[in-house]
């Protein structure tokens, strides 16, 4: 069985900020500023992005690959694989056309023109 090396950071969800807190919170929208850190804050932060990515990982693994963060040139060829190709296209809340993909960085995606 292939494997997802991408784990959840903060799993139990201690000492973070609800979604609600979070949507509102200032250092979230105008960035963090100096001092001390906020614990929940960067957390939650954390923990938003690393299930995003152990999700992406999943769906790796469940194609039969071993996701890990070791090679990023075959994470990127995974990526595709996972993607259906080479780009894809997708409608946003706000009713403009979207591309994504992955190129030899990473994942990218932007705006296309209306015609």
């Amino acid at each position: 069985m292939a494997a997802n090396g991408f784990l959840v950071f903060d799993e139990s969800r201690t000492n973070t900020l609800t979604q609600d807190e979070y949507a509102t919170d200032s250092q979230r929208i105008g960035s963090v500023t100096s001092g001390l850190a906020r614990s929940a804050l960067h957390n939650k932060a954390l923990h938003q992005v690393s299930i995003m990515v152990a999700a992406l990982g999943q769906l790796i693994a469940d194609k039969g690959n071993d996701a890990s963060d070791e090679d990023l040139l075959l994470l990127t060829e995974q990526l595709k694989s996972i993607m259906g190709g080479e780009e894809s296209f997708f409608f946003g809340s706000d009713g403009r056309k979207y591309r994504f993909g992955v190129d030899e960085i990473g994942l990218y995606y932007e705006e296309v023109e209306s015609q």
